[in-house]
């Protein structure tokens, strides 16, 4: 004990804390090589002497894992040039559980998250008409008053837990929550988020938002093909609108946004005008249910009906006389779909569109521990 704790120890300390300074301080070097190597090529990598064999090192979510060949030491680089010593993180495994040291979780399993509700502490959330859209009514109310049963999602790129509810969360009347037109596919994602982040205030969580077509991709696998893109003109001939290369519209007009940028101006496309190029983002396919992580995107809880809610994601369809802005949504039958919105030849009120609700997702600290309480069958946080 005296020599651990003692002058050699003390002596081993010091050694240690020189060779990470010096290998961070490689580290650092490296990266400042990197980033000017991108100016000259774009498609330059960052290599650090001594580490990974000497290979080009990729990135990955966001972050470069440096390891010294010799000392074995393992590091963090992130975008911004932050250099940490690698923390031992949850980590996603691709089989439909997260994992971190001797801990296994199933995706899909329950987690007790608190997110403070109660009778006499009501999380409440109201979303206007002038922000979804949806003038029908002139607010729609969410007000939660005891706290839903939470479930583990997954793992983010910085090896945080994410959860989220076992249920869609629904209005304080119940029934859908409904977005219509321009201003729902514009603050759609963003109302989605705003709600979400009242269940994000309870022990242990570092933020909230709305789950996304991404949340519900990574678990089911399914990858999005490479977006087409697409002008749309209005001849002067007719006074119709053409996507390019097609002959055929019943439209005759057509309202785009300019910089790719959705909540700026919105104009109307002029004759012998061609709009700016815009992305076809839409798809749809069907879950298939086959494990645990699956069924909890598709069912509700009790698994007596199918669940059905908004995800935070904007999509665009091409059609050849005009293009559809929507948001995708996990419907019955265990699909993911797209909920229409707006079309750019309607008026700017568009159309309705109503989902069973939304499902926020909480990310845990990072430093959260948790274990399994087999009795009541689920994870308790630490």
């Amino acid at each position: 004990i005296l020599i651990n704790e003692g002058i050699i120890g003390h002596a081993n300390n010091a050694v240690r804390g020189y060779e990470v300074a010096e290998e961070k301080e490689l580290i650092g070097l490296a990266y400042q090589n990197y980033k000017m190597d991108q100016l000259r090529d774009s498609n330059a990598q960052l290599t650090v002497d001594g580490a990974n064999g000497g290979n080009p090192i990729a990135k990955e979510e966001g972050m470069w894992t440096i390891i010294f060949d010799k000392s074995r030491n393992k590091y963090e680089l992130t975008e911004d040039g932050t250099v940490d010593v690698a923390k031992e993180r949850w980590k996603d495994n691709g089989d439909g559980t997260i994992s971190k040291g001797t801990v296994t979780v199933q995706i899909g399993d329950y987690i007790n998250y608190d997110c403070g509700a109660s009778e006499t502490n009501k999380l409440t959330y109201w979303s206007f008409g002038a922000n979804n859209g949806y003038t029908e009514y002139g607010s729609q109310a969410f007000e939660i008053t005891n706290n839903p049963k939470w479930k583990i999602l997954g793992v983010n790129g910085s090896g945080n837990i994410l959860i989220t509810t076992a249920d869609p969360i629904q209005k304080k009347k119940g029934g859908d929550f409904c977005l219509q037109g321009r201003k729902g596919f514009v603050n759609g994602p963003d109302e989605l988020d705003a709600i979400s982040e009242i269940f994000g205030h309870g022990e242990h969580a570092e933020g909230a938002r709305s789950i996304t077509v991404e949340d519900i991709n990574k678990i089911t696998g399914y990858t999005p093909s490479t977006p087409s893109k697409y002008t749309y003109t209005k001849k002067v001939e007719d006074g119709k609108i053409y996507r390019n290369g097609e002959t055929s519209s019943r439209v005759s007009s057509y309202a785009y946004y300019e910089n790719n940028d959705i909540k700026g101006e919105w104009k109307q496309l002029a004759s012998g005008e061609t709009s700016p190029e815009i992305s076809h983002t839409a798809y749809s396919y069907s879950i298939d249910n086959t494990n645990a992580a699956k069924k909890m995107l598709t069912k509700k809880d009790d698994a007596s009906s199918d669940a059905e809610y908004f995800l935070a994601t904007r999509s665009v369809s091409c059609s050849n006389d005009h293009a559809s802005f929507d948001l995708f949504m996990v419907s019955t039958g265990s699909k993911v779909l797209l909920g229409s919105l707006y079309q750019s030849n309607q008026i700017a009120s568009g159309v309705g569109y109503c989902s069973g609700g939304l499902r926020p997702v909480i990310t845990l600290a990072s430093d959260v521990s948790i274990e399994y309480d087999s009795t009541n069958n689920i994870w308790k946080i630490k």
